[in-house]
Parts: C-alpha cells; sequence; structure tokens
C-alpha cells in the first residue's frame, strides 16, 4: 500500500488527471508496476486529503543533469523531454529541471512511477 505525497502546487493537476507520473529519489522498497498507489497531499497534517488511489502501471530508472534526461536507459530528445515534463506536471522541461535543481539538486538519479499509460519513448533518443 504506498502512497505518494505531493506539494500543493501539484495537487491539482494530480486530482484532475494532468499529472500522471511521478519522479522520485529511489526507497528501500521501491515502487512496482501493479503496486495500488494512494496519492495525498499534505499528509501527515491536519490538512491532509488524498487526491486518488490508482494502480502504478510501470516504474523506469530516471537520471537527469543540466543537459541529458535518460529514462530506462533511453536518453530523451527535447521535444520529448517536453512531453515527460508536461505528464509530470511542468510546463516544459526547462521548469522541471529548474524544480529539480532547487529541490534535489543534480544530478537527480531515481524512477519514474506512472499511473497512466507512459510516453513511448523509443527511438526518439537525444541527438
Amino acid at each position: 500500500m504506498p502512497a505518494l505525497n505531493f506539494r500543493s502546487e501539484f495537487a491539482d493537476s494530480v486530482e484532475y488527471g494532468i499529472k500522471r507520473q511521478t519522479v522520485r529519489a529511489l526507497r528501500k522498497h521501491p515502487f512496482r508496476q501493479g503496486d495500488t498507489l494512494y496519492l495525498y497531499t499534505n499528509q501527515r497534517t491536519k490538512y491532509c486529503r488524498r487526491l486518488a488511489v490508482v494502480q502504478c502501471t510501470r516504474v523506469d530508472p530516471v537520471y537527469m543533469d543540466n543537459e541529458r534526461l535518460v529514462v530506462d536507459g533511453i536518453c530523451l530528445s527535447a521535444g520529448v523531454r517536453d512531453e515527460f515534463a508536461r505528464a509530470d506536471g511542468f510546463f516544459n522541461w526547462m521548469n522541471m529541471l529548474d524544480w529539480f535543481e532547487n529541490v534535489h539538486g543534480l544530478p537527480f538519479e531515481g524512477q519514474v512511477i506512472y499511473w497512466d499509460d507512459p510516453i513511448e519513448f523509443h527511438f526518439r533518443g537525444c541527438k
């Protein structure tokens, strides 16, 4: 019964199905395809609110630095990075990169957890 907490800035996009994935640091017990995910905002506060209960459809390793976004071993091209960022609730890749640099620091390694059909990255790698 994995639970994921989302900052309030992402809560509406999770609740309304705009944000269909999340990039997270690796946990001691990583997420797995088929897991039932409980999505919350403001967890561990009196303002806690459940946003959704979804099924994890896929989990991929992810790496990002100032120049690259690598998902499941595939280096994504500029246009695909923007698609990936939008699916994660950001305006574009640069917006996502700035957020991760400020919140987690770069380079970042973790996993992307999908609860909807993931964007197909194959054959669309970096130039």
